[in-house]
C-alpha cells in the first residue's frame, strides 16, 4: 500500500468515526412533545414547592373514601362495559 491510499483508508475511519458522535435534528427535539403536554396538564406550577396546607375544597370526603375503594377493588380488572377491539362492520 503507498502513502496516498494509507491517506485516503485514515480520512474515511476518522469520518466516519465522526460521524457516529453527531446528533441529530431527531435526538436534539427528543421528549419535547412530552414535556409540552406535561406542563400544559399542570394547573399550578408552584404548588409542588409551595403545598397549600387548607384542605381541598369541593368534594365530600365520604364519596371520594367510596371512589378510592372502588378504584382500588377494580384495578387490572377488564371493564364490565364491554369494550372490545373487534369490528362490528358489516352488521
Amino acid at each position: 500500500m503507498n502513502k496516498g491510499h494509507i491517506l485516503q483508508v485514515a480520512t474515511i475511519v476518522l469520518a466516519l468515526a465522526a460521524s457516529g458522535c453527531s446528533t441529530s435534528r431527531v435526538e436534539m427535539t427528543y421528549g419535547d412533545a412530552v414535556r409540552a403536554n406535561r406542563d400544559a396538564q399542570i394547573y399550578d406550577t408552584s404548588a409542588a414547592e409551595n403545598p397549600s396546607r387548607d384542605p381541598v375544597d369541593g368534594t365530600d370526603g365520604q364519596r371520594m373514601e367510596a371512589v378510592m375503594e372502588a378504584h382500588r377493588s377494580n384495578v387490572g380488572s377488564a371493564p364490565s362495559g364491554g369494550y372490545s377491539m373487534a369490528s362490528q362492520a358489516g352488521q
